[in-house]
């Protein structure tokens, strides 16, 4: 989805903004990416931080194909597509 995207940094590290479409998440990335490429969209990838957060309850968690084979390649263990943890 095409948002308006407004990135602006200062002398200090408190001097900046990450605006999308006028809000302010500057203080919520810890890593960002600009990719540009003339003949596409531009894109921005942002992570974020969350420093306090309290959640519990049941998620769906999916883990990206390349994050899967580099920890497969590492030698990590799949648990069971079925959930029941061995």
């Amino acid at each position: 989805m095409v948002r308006k995207v407004q990135i602006r940094s200062g002398p200090g590290r408190h001097d900046r903004q990450l605006l999308i479409d006028g809000l302010d998440i500057a203080d919520s990335v810890y890593r960002l990416e600009y990719r540009t490429d003339p003949d596409e969209v531009d894109q921005l990838l942002v992570d974020l931080l969350l420093l306090e957060t309290d959640i519990e309850g049941e998620a769906v968690v999916e883990i990206p194909e390349s994050t899967h084979r580099a920890l497969v390649g590492l030698g990590w263990t799949p648990p069971p597509a079925d959930g029941s943890g061995g």
